[in-house]
């Protein structure tokens, strides 16, 4: 009696979480096809969290942090970039969704077929080590790199293709106040400055 009561409030709590995982998810509509206008809602958005239209290169074309609770409601506008694939971003501590966006001469497309939402890399400065974990479940190419300000290389890239990567990197010796740390999986990178 005592496991099956166990087991009844783990399985609450899994659902609880899968219903709060999901009750953030992006949704995206073509507002104007011709005029390449999306219309971007997300149901329920938290302090901190941060949109970003980022180009194939990772390039971030627009952000904006969310500084209050409740619904998001944003429209963007595609027409004056060159065709290619954009990427649509909600990022939050924990997780990262991603809708995929193909920009053609005449219109607009979304590739929800190709929509992801990635676990954030844990990203610790503890002393004068820096430490970046990723779960990498898909076993994915994952390429973890350390830059300074001026978006000058400090390690030698790594890449690997663990279902869980710890990547250490000693800071000591650098003459900087901030690092670029840059974390590509498949087609997609997370990137994050941290003060050290």
């Amino acid at each position: 009696m005592k496991n099956l009561l166990k087991i009844s409030l783990l399985c609450v709590a899994l659902l609880s979480s899968v219903v709060a995982f999901s009750s953030s998810k992006m949704n995206i509509k073509i507002a104007s096809k011709a005029d390449k206008v999306l219309s971007l809602t997300i149901d329920e958005v938290t302090i901190g969290a941060t949109i970003h239209v980022r180009d194939y290169e990772g390039e971030i074309l627009f952000s904006d942090s969310i500084n209050k609770v409740g619904a998001y409601f944003k429209t963007l506008s595609f027409y004056e970039l060159p065709k290619g694939m954009y990427f649509i971003e909600n990022i939050t501590d924990k997780k990262i969704s991603v809708i995929p966006v193909m920009v053609n001469e005449k219109d607009v497309k979304l590739m929800k077929a190709y929509e992801e939402t990635y676990l954030a890399p844990e990203i610790t400065l503890e002393g004068d080590i820096l430490k970046v974990l990723v779960s990498n479940n898909s076993n994915a190419s994952v390429t973890i790199s350390v830059y300074d300000y001026n978006g000058t290389l400090l390690n030698k890239a790594e890449t690997f293709t663990d279902k869980l990567i710890l990547g250490s990197y000693d800071v000591s010796d650098l003459p900087y106040d901030s690092l670029i740390i840059s974390v590509a999986k498949g087609d997609y990178s997370f990137v994050k400055e941290l003060d050290i």
